[in-house]
């Protein structure tokens, strides 16, 4: 089962014009093909190989002594992973994987390679240490009963490293969530009164029953000042926050919620229990002077 809420599928219109035109039949006449050139890429070094990702979001070209990683979209470069000067060849997997091959000697190096994202934090409402190196980003989205869920372990994550970390919440409603739009917008405002924290656990608590009546009670019940809390949760601000958080999230591959980060890595959702074992492991190699690179790539036993 799939840990999250995720976006409403819209391609069917999509596929059924994209069956009318297989089912179309196909004349001699109309037979060839176009070409349009999407990007160039110009190394400043000699290209032994390239691949591309199973997503199609990074490529890969080999050069002697090390792998120039470029995104997929428009080509800019954004890391270079040291090979060695035997590396001759390489295969990129779907599941990130990067597969290395050497002639002289016989070499077969498998790498684990994850983008890294710098993800918009400032602003953003947080818990733990405003100047922590280790930061915890969550694509949230109020109605997600499996972010509900998960709040009480984020909870348990701040108390256990204090200042070592921050936890940031970026909204991201799901248009299939009615109410999940204006709860964030609610948070928001409640947050200009110094209550976001407070707002943002009762939203959870009340997940599978919030509306509008619903919001408010929560205001009452937290004494805010309604007349401005009416004002601020209409508040263009807080409304071209939650937008830039939408399109931050579609612009990394947020699909669902939750989604975490962990300093710009993403984390797998059947990997959430391990996040305190990550996370020491990012404190010992900060700990050690080791600097994480924008493109991680990790060696895996063939």
């Amino acid at each position: 089962m799939n840990a999250q809420c995720t976006l409403t599928d819209r391609l069917l219109p999509a596929i059924v014009l994209m069956l009318v035109f297989i089912a179309m039949p196909l004349h001699a006449a109309d037979a060839g093909i176009e070409v349009e050139s999407l990007m160039k890429i110009d190394p400043s070094a000699p290209i032994l190989d390239t691949a591309a990702g199973g997503d199609g979001k990074l490529i890969f070209v080999l050069t002697p002594g090390e792998v120039i990683v470029y995104t997929g979209a428009d080509g800019k470069e954004i890391d270079r992973i040291p090979v060695g000067q035997a590396v001759t060849r390489l295969t990129a997997l779907k599941d990130g994987r990067l597969i290395l091959f050497g002639n002289a000697p016989p070499t077969l190096d498998i790498l684990k390679v994850d983008r890294i994202y710098e993800i918009d934090t400032a602003g953003r409402a947080f818990k733990g240490g405003e100047d922590a190196r280790i930061i915890l980003a969550v694509f949230d989205d109020y109605q997600c009963p499996y972010c509900s869920r998960l709040e009480s372990r984020l909870d348990q994550l701040v108390q256990d490293y204090g200042d070592q970390v921050k936890l940031v919440i970026k909204h991201f409603p799901i248009p299939s969530h009615r109410f999940a739009y204006r709860a964030a917008m609610a948070a928001l405002a409640a947050g200009n009164q110094e209550k976001f924290w407070e707002f943002h656990a009762a939203l959870f608590e009340n997940f599978n029953a919030l509306d509008d009546k619903k919001i408010q009670e929560i205001a009452e019940s937290l004494s805010l000042d309604r007349e401005r809390f009416e004002k601020d949760r209409n508040a263009p601000e807080s409304r071209a926050i939650i937008i830039q958080d939408m399109q931050e999230g579609q612009r990394i591959g947020v699909r669902g919620t939750p989604t975490i980060f962990l300093n710009g890595k993403k984390v797998d959702n059947r990997d959430i229990s391990r996040l305190p074992e990550m996370i020491d492991t990012l404190l010992e190699k900060q700990a050690s002077g080791s600097k994480a690179p924008a493109q991680h790539a990790e060696k895996e036993a063939p």
